[in-house]
C-alpha cells in the first residue's frame, strides 16, 4: 500500500482582523488571539472570555465558503480550560474565518489572511579579499564590506546584550494577594507591584506608563513592549497556565 502523500505546509505570515461576537452579552470581554511565526512552523493561539466546556463547535472556512480547513467539536482544540491552538502551517494562502459557537447561541467571529510564502533572497558573495601577505587582517560582514571598529563594538555590545536577555528571569516576592514581580536581567532590575483583583480580573501587575518608563525603570523606552511582554507571557506559564493574558497601558491583567 503506497504511503499517504505528505500534508503540504504553506508558510506565510498571518494577518489577525477584529473579532466580533454576534448576540455576546455585553459584559463578556473580547476573546484574545495572536499568531506565532517561527522558521520552521507557526501556530494560531486563542483565548475564550468563558470556560471551553461551554462551547460547542468551531470552524475555520475560506471567507467565500470554497474550502473549509477546520470543523469540530472545540473540546478537540481545547488546551487548558479557556486556550485552543491551531497548527496553521498547512493552511494555504487565503481570506478565512474562524468562528466559535457557545451553547446560549452567540458567536465569536475572527477574520485571518494568510499571505503566500516569500523566499528571502540569498545575499550575495563576498569579494575575494584583496591584501597583502603581511597586511592586518580586515574582517567583513555578509555582504563583503569591511567592518570599521565601530561595527566590531556595536556587533560586541548586542553579542552581550544578547548574553544577558539569554538568562533573564523573574524573581517573586509577598502573596497572591499582594507582592512583587522583579524582571532580572544581568545587573538590571525591575520591579512591578501586583495585587489580587476584583470581578472578572484574577490579579494585575502595576505598569509604568511610557511617559514615566524611562524614569521609573531607567530603561530605554525602546525596550518597554520587549520587557512587558517577556513578563506577561513568563508569568503566565510560571504562575497562571489557565488564565488569560492582557497586556494594558498601565497594567498584565489576568483573567
Amino acid at each position: 500500500m503506497p504511503e499517504p502523500a505528505p500534508t503540504p505546509l504553506h508558510h506565510g505570515p498571518i494577518v489577525l482582523g477584529a473579532h466580533t461576537s454576534p448576540g455576546a452579552p455585553a459584559d463578556l470581554p473580547a476573546p484574545t488571539a495572536r499568531f506565532v511565526h517561527y522558521p520552521d512552523c507557526q501556530q494560531l493561539q486563542y483565548w475564550l472570555p468563558a470556560p471551553g466546556r461551554e462551547y460547542t463547535r468551531l470552524s475555520l472556512t475560506a471567507r467565500d465558503g470554497s474550502a473549509v480547513f477546520a470543523d469540530q467539536p472545540v473540546s478537540e482544540r481545547l488546551s487548558g480550560s479557556i486556550q485552543l491552538l491551531f497548527d496553521t502551517a498547512p493552511l494555504p494562502p487565503g481570506q478565512w474565518r474562524l468562528e466559535i459557537h457557545h451553547r446560549s447561541g452567540f458567536r465569536h467571529v475572527l477574520d485571518l489572511d494568510k499571505a503566500e510564502f516569500v523566499e528571502p533572497a540569498p545575499p550575495p558573495p563576498p569579494p575575494p579579499p584583496n591584501q597583502a601577505a603581511n597586511a592586518p587582517i580586515q574582517y567583513r560582514d555578509g555582504t563583503g564590506r569591511p567592518l570599521q571598529s565601530q561595527d566590531l563594538e556595536l556587533r560586541a555590545a548586542h553579542a552581550a546584550a544578547m548574553a544577558r536577555r539569554a538568562g533573564r528571569h523573574l524573581e517573586y516576592s509577598g502573596t497572591f494577594r499582594a507582592g512583587t514581580v522583579t524582571y532580572v536581567e544581568g545587573d538590571l532590575r525591575i520591579a512591578f507591584d501586583h495585587e489580587m483583583g476584583g470581578g472578572s480580573v484574577h490579579c494585575y501587575v502595576d505598569l509604568p506608563r511610557p511617559e514615566r518608563w524611562e524614569a521609573a525603570t531607567r530603561t530605554p523606552l525602546a525596550r518597554r513592549a520587549e520587557i512587558v511582554q517577556f513578563v506577561a507571557d513568563t508569568l503566565q506559564r510560571e504562575q497562571a497556565p489557565s488564565w488569560r493574558c492582557e497586556i494594558r497601558e498601565d497594567a498584565i491583567l489576568f483573567r
